[in-house]
């Protein structure tokens, strides 16, 4: 039995980053571990191979969601022609298939509807075994500090007579010291929802509820 590793992944992540500092990639790392304790990175055939690699689309799939709440962005790309080159347009197709009409294979944009829809269906899954190994208030944290880097309370910046004029935010050039970071701010993140990022909350505990 073979597993797909986090770098391998990486051919579909390293092309879903939209932040100047790619800081979602250490999320996509950390939801990629989770998968791995899970034992759902493992595979036999080249099919569930592929079907994997969907996993990693999935997770691709729901951070451009949840961006789109807490961050009123979207990604403007084709997850079709993100994976396309990556797993061939006939087992595409098999996927497809379970969501789609024999006539929706003619036309791209309907191809693009059909894979979106086996990743709606996927994501479900990927998250279930997720919320196993991360609670959804680390989830959402992990999700929300891609874009949005914390004060770190302990960096105190000093005026020129030596007293506190503010604090530096959380310097991060590595997935430890994201990790770090959050295990420092979690706390502090789920305590100060707004409106809009009580609706990123709320679609992050429907994916792990569901």
């Amino acid at each position: 039995m073979a597993r797909v590793s986090f770098s391998e992944a990486c051919v579909l992540f390293d092309h879903a980053t939209v932040w100047a500092g790619g800081h979602e990639n250490y999320w996509y790392q950390r939801a990629w571990e989770a998968l791995e304790k899970q034992g759902e990175t493992t595979y036999d055939t080249k099919y569930e191979y592929y079907l994997i690699l969907l996993k990693a689309l999935a997770i691709i799939r729901v951070y451009d969601e949840f961006c789109e709440y807490a961050y009123e962005m979207k990604y403007n790309f084709s997850y079709w022609d993100l994976v396309d080159d990556v797993i061939p347009p006939f087992v595409l197709g098999q996927f497809v298939a379970r969501n789609a009409e024999p006539e929706d294979f003619y036309e791209e944009d309907e191809l693009e509807s059909g894979l979106l829809n086996v990743l709606s269906d996927m994501q479900y899954i990927v998250f279930k075994a997720i919320g196993k190994e991360l609670d959804s208030g680390a989830i959402y944290t992990w999700l929300y500090c891609t874009g949005f880097t914390p004060i770190n309370w302990n960096a105190p910046v000093d005026d020129e007579d030596g007293m506190v004029s503010g604090f530096e935010r959380y310097e991060i050039t590595s997935y430890q010291e994201y990790g770090s970071m959050i295990d420092a701010v979690e706390a502090e993140i789920l305590s100060d929802l707004t409106y809009q990022t009580i609706e990123a909350f709320n679609f992050v505990l429907a994916l792990v509820a569901k």
